[in-house]
């Protein structure tokens, strides 16, 4: 762990509440977290992905419900699948109008969302009535673009790990880092 009575000439990081360690393992932690959201995101996406090409829903008429694709509409598709996110410029719902849920539209966080973008709040939809499609011509970009290998437990298992040498490292080598800058700052500081 750092010395937290450790002297810099040039600065001091001497606080008896908050430390450089914790910042550096909330960090860690924190990018460990979105790390393991979007391996499970990007995964769930792809599995959409997946079932919408091997079926064939590339039209209005082929289009299928999640029910119909034995996927469950979980709270992570359901706002991967708004108005504004990546994967609605591949997949399309045949019937947007009728699962179109303006549950925001009359609400004070709409008028601050307006406010700032100058538009209302992106529309989710109702994803059980949904019906969804991949038009062919973007359908091989959406399957490179979300194609996922392998296991998302096993990817985050292996972010959490890197993360967790990463945290032991800097926790090691942050004092002589902090030195190697003062001493930098003080060489300057004589030309």
């Amino acid at each position: 762990m750092f010395e937290t009575n450790a002297y810099y000439h040039n600065f001091s990081v001497d606080s008896p509440t908050l430390s450089l360690t914790v910042i550096m393992w909330g960090i860690c932690i924190g990018l460990a977290v979105g790390a393991v959201v979007f391996s499970f995101a990007k995964h769930r996406a792809s599995k959409l992905i997946k079932k919408l090409t091997e079926l064939e829903c590339n039209s209005c008429d082929t289009a299928k419900t999640l029910d119909d694709l034995q996927i469950k509409p979980t709270r992570t598709l359901v706002a991967k699948l708004r108005d504004d996110e990546p994967l609605r410029k591949y997949v399309k719902i045949a019937n947007a109008d009728e699962c179109r849920i303006e549950e925001y539209k009359d609400t004070f966080l709409n008028k601050v969302y307006r406010f700032f973008r100058k538009e209302d709040i992106p529309a989710t939809y109702d994803l059980e009535k949904a019906l969804l499609y991949i038009p062919d011509e973007v359908k091989y970009t959406a399957q490179t673009r979300y194609e996922s290998k392998g296991s998302p437990i096993i990817s985050s298992i292996i972010v959490c790990v890197i993360f967790a040498l990463v945290g032991l490292g800097l926790t090691y080598f942050m004092p002589m880092l902090l030195e190697l800058l003062d001493s930098a700052i003080t060489a300057y500081k004589q030309l």
